[in-house]
């Protein structure tokens, strides 16, 4: 097989063909949740802006519909995960490690059937990827992993704290339930691709320690 046969986007491929596990599905299920939610907000305020007539009100409660809607789901689903586990906590880790272990093999056999110096020039590109990436998440978002899901928590409390029919909000209200939230999706994004970004790293470690 030739160098150029190894790609990144083969390799996103390979795992997610083998990610069957139920937090894998979950966290499908959670970025649906959260772009609905954001798609929510983003019909809520635009519909509130002066002047309100029925029909944007109308268009408003759809949207804070949808934006409380899919927060709950994207709130709930790690939620029942946690709760579920904590019935036999180390039990579930195992059997969830049992599961996930043949896929694990079945990429690192998939990578090593490629050369080695292929897999170590990516895993170099890589390292350099993922460095850059820390350093820019530092600036941009800091530590806001700590904060969890306050900054939405806030959100939601801003705007349906006074709610009266025809919805209304103030301006400030608005536009700072909106920059919270928007922080707490770029936030989560850039997270989850820093968490594939690491996992890619690891899988290229593992396969060029057992690569010939």
């Amino acid at each position: 097989m030739t160098s150029d046969g190894l790609t990144f986007e083969a390799l996103e491929r390979e795992v997610r063909r083998e990610a069957r596990d139920e937090t894998q599905r979950s966290s499908q299920t959670e970025r649906v949740a959260l772009v609905l939610a954001l798609l929510g907000l983003t019909i809520a305020l635009v519909s509130l802006w002066p002047p309100v007539t029925k029909v944007t009100a109308a268009a408003a409660l759809f949207g804070i519909v949808m934006e409380v809607s899919g927060f709950s789901v994207y709130a709930f689903l790690p939620l029942r995960r946690e709760i579920t586990a904590l019935a036999d906590a180390r039990r579930n880790f195992a059997l969830d490690l049992d599961r996930n272990y043949p896929g694990y093999l079945h990429v690192l056999a998939w990578l090593r059937r490629f050369p080695k110096n292929d897999i170590r020039e990516r895993l170099d590109y890589l390292r350099m990827r993922q460095a850059s990436m820390t350093r820019r998440m530092g600036l941009v978002i800091g530590s806001a992993e700590r904060f969890g899901m306050l900054p939405v928590a806030i959100a939601l409390y801003l705007q349906l704290k006074n709610m009266t029919w025809p919805p209304s909000y103030s301006v400030w209200e608005a536009v700072t339930a909106f920059a919270l939230v928007s922080f707490y999706a770029m936030s989560y994004f850039v997270m989850a691709t820093k968490l594939r970004v690491d996992l890619y790293v690891n899988l290229l470690e593992a396969a060029l320690a057992k690569t010939p």
